[in-house]
């Protein structure tokens, strides 16, 4: 829906809808964050002060298929990514802890998206496609869509995370 938003309108906006509000209220993201800290990406299973870039390195010393799982609502948990991805993918969350609607804003989510289209970038090599598991509110998994680049991005597998309480 977000690749096809960006190919029709110049302009859609996308609305989140809180919870928590008045027995839940819908929302336009408002531009500017309510802090001064940035969100940034960090390696959700880093043992080792592993890099981003350096796990990007491991992860182009074949030209097998990847994935990359956003873990920004729930962690995506290396048991649910089948199996033959478990150690070939990049497993990220925001500098925040994860939470429901940690990106509620144009500034969170572009901050966050810019590292994406690089790690898509990064990533992509001739016949090899990416598997995205993405854990976060609509508006985010929207604004992905949106911020997709065929011509750079490449083939793109987008899995549904859906993670209940047990």
């Amino acid at each position: 829906m977000g690749a096809l938003a960006k190919n029709a309108y110049s302009n859609v906006k996308f609305i989140d809808f809180n919870r928590y509000k008045d027995g839940g209220k819908w929302y336009t993201l408002p531009l500017f964050k309510t802090t001064n800290d940035k969100i940034t990406h960090k390696l959700l299973y880093n043992q080792d002060n592993t890099t981003i870039n350096d796990e990007i390195n491991r992860l182009n010393k074949n030209d097998a298929d990847i994935g990359i799982a956003l873990g920004y609502t729930f962690p995506i948990k290396k048991e649910v990514v089948p199996s033959t991805l478990k150690n070939s993918t990049l497993y990220l969350t925001a500098s925040e802890e994860p939470r429901h609607d940690i990106l509620s804003s144009e500034e969170s989510q572009e901050s966050l998206l810019k590292d994406i289209s690089y790690y898509l970038n990064s990533l992509s090599k001739p016949n090899r496609n990416i598997h995205l598991f993405v854990s976060a509110q609509a508006s985010m998994c929207m604004n992905i869509g949106k911020h997709y680049m065929d011509n750079a991005h490449g083939a793109i597998l987008l899995y549904n995370y859906y993670w209940t309480y047990r």
